[in-house]
């Protein structure tokens, strides 16, 4: 690898590259790499970083365009979706899409053998769990909101007492022993004891198929009669001789409340004492966590603490979760006998529907990454008039077909009669504004035809931004220019009025290959507007392109070269 500034920087890619060669293909399974270093030798982390190192993953540099569109509409033999859906952008999903196959041919088979509740006081039973879910993702934002406030986390630390609910301990009164087990998650972690009778059981299984806040549901028991709970309404032992606990970690969003309550036992003394349970589980003492216990059990009003919501979208929030748990409460089916099993049996019904709806839309065209910005330059060439109602094409359409860049501005240019009244090195001039690609050079001299045409050029180009805008595939219009450059148009015009290349040189910096690569791409977009003018059936208009191109086709710039030929 030569770098002649600089020692070169050996890389995984760089490794990649050059390995690929080594043994004989078809014979050899091993082969043997050497690095020849020259004067200084690489750092032995540098080697290790090269040879064992992470490659750069591939990455799709895919994306629609109207060109794109309009060709593949216009052959008829593949549709949009199915070229979107073959892209490299789409590899991990079609992989995945097997799975997704296998897994809804499991749930068809459950769903055969479930059947909607058959109630009569249940008769809404599917509404009612639906404004449930609706519910439990307003109380999950209310938490998310609250308990992440700096005065809920400083709230949240040893002794402060809370209530949770979880699967297996719906609605139970715990005491936080450490408040942050793990940093490295998503959501905050604490570990708790919960107090709760012994031999005390929920019945529910937490490694059911339902989902966490769906569960959660059953476990919060909405009924019967009881479809909201307030701290009050906490789960806890009957008598000071049967409390039990249990040592467990929960995430924030578990948590139901915080109460005003604090335990003032030694929790110090206590998070030593679980640490010698867990390396000696069969001796250690549990007098500290029965001192716990007991002191939980004399809290007799448990009190949510006020976490006092003052922004607005706090209030809303709260008085939306109100409105929704009165809404929840004039349900007849939360007064059934047995609902409990009703719910269940419609809860796995509906998760298997929702499942079932995922997979359906992981498998259709609309879950594809690009359909978005397809279906939104498809309503951009209706809007222009290159797409009929059908998405069948136009003449300006396949007019646009025709061209290999900037395929909207030339259309419009044709078709709005730009190119009538212009001289041809005028003509040639403007056009290449599309070819030049380099941001920084020096300021062009105009003539005034070529100000005005630039000038018109601009408006006609504005109004397919205008069309993006008005469909939202763009903000605004405020860089829309600079897609241009007329660097060049100088240079070009003189080219094409017979100057010599030594001559035209002296009116720009841009260096000598740039300007031979510009027009030599410049030659390309007047072939390709002259197929548009045979479309379009204008032959005057045709042959005025081909003269265009016989004006700047000749002397160095086409001369043959080893490079290009």
């Amino acid at each position: 690898q030569f770098n002649p500034t600089s020692l070169p920087e050996a890389s995984k890619q760089w490794y990649q590259r050059r390995v690929r060669g080594a043994g004989r293909r078809g014979k050899d399974e091993t082969g043997t790499v050497i690095i020849l270093c020259k004067g200084k030798l690489p750092d032995y982390s540098d080697l290790i970083s090269m040879v064992q190192g992470k490659a750069t993953d591939l990455s799709s540099h895919f994306k629609p365009t109207y060109n794109m569109i309009l060709s593949v509409l216009k052959g008829k033999d593949l549709k949009v979706e199915e070229l979107l859906k073959r892209s490299f952008a789409e590899y991990e999903e079609q992989v995945k899409s097997r799975d997704y196959k296998r897994d809804r041919k499991e749930l068809e088979k459950k769903l055969e053998g479930l059947k909607p509740v058959s109630c009569q006081v249940c008769h809404n039973i599917e509404q009612f769990y639906m404004d449930g879910l609706i519910m439990m993702g307003l109380e999950t934002d209310f938490k998310n909101r609250i308990l992440n406030t700096a005065r809920a986390s400083k709230s949240i630390h040893p002794g402060r007492v809370v209530i949770i609910s979880t699967p297996q301990f719906p609605f139970h009164m715990a005491t936080v022993v450490n408040p942050n087990v793990d940093d490295k998650k998503d959501i905050r972690e604490l570990q708790v004891i919960v107090l709760h009778s012994k031999g005390y059981s929920s019945g529910l299984d937490p490694s059911s198929t339902s989902e966490p806040w769906e569960r959660t549901m059953i476990a919060l028991q909405v009924s019967p009669g009881v479809t909201s709970r307030s701290a009050r309404d906490v789960i806890k032992p009957e008598s000071n001789d049967d409390p039990d606990f249990t040592v467990c970690n929960v995430s924030l969003l578990d948590l139901s409340c915080l109460l005003s309550q604090k335990v003032t036992t030694d929790m110090e003394g206590i998070k030593k004492n679980l640490q010698h349970m867990r390396f000696n589980p069969r001796n250690w003492d549990r007098t500290p966590i029965d001192t716990l216990a007991r002191e939980m059990m004399q809290i007799k009003k448990p009190t949510e603490m006020n976490y006092e919501v003052k922004d607005m979208d706090g209030v809303e929030l709260l008085e939306n979760i109100m409105r929704q748990r009165g809404a929840m409460a004039d349900y007849s089916c939360s007064k059934c006998s047995t609902f409990d099993a009703h719910f269940r049996q419609t809860s796995e019904l509906m998760y298997i529907k929702k499942e079932l709806d995922r997979i359906a839309y992981s498998l259709s065209y609309q879950s594809l990454q690009f359909m978005p910005e397809f279906e939104v330059r498809v309503r951009v060439l209706k809007r222009l008039r290159y797409l009929g109602s059908e998405d069948q094409l136009k003449l300006k359409g396949k007019a646009a077909c025709a061209m290999s860049t900037s395929e909207l501005v030339i259309t419009e240019l044709v078709f709005d009669n730009f190119f009538k009244d212009l001289e041809i090195e005028a003509i040639v001039a403007i056009l290449s504004c599309m070819v030049f690609q380099q941001k920084r050079c020096s300021e062009p001299v105009l003539t005034p035809e070529l100000e005005a045409a630039k000038k018109q050029f601009l408006i006609l180009a504005h109004k397919i931004v205008e069309a993006e805008v008005a469909e939202r595939l763009r903000a605004n219009d405020a860089d829309f220019e600079e897609q241009f450059r007329f660097g060049l148009v100088e240079v070009v015009y003189r080219w094409a009025k017979g100057e010599e290349f030594s001559q035209i040189m002296q009116y720009t910096d841009v260096d000598e290959g740039t300007i031979v690569r510009c027009i030599t791409r410049l030659d390309e977009v007047l072939r390709c507007i002259k197929d548009v003018a045979r479309i379009v059936g204008d032959v005057d208009f045709e042959t005025k392109m081909e003269r265009a191109s016989l004006t700047i086709k000749r002397d160095i710039v086409f001369a043959a070269s080893l490079y290009v030929t």
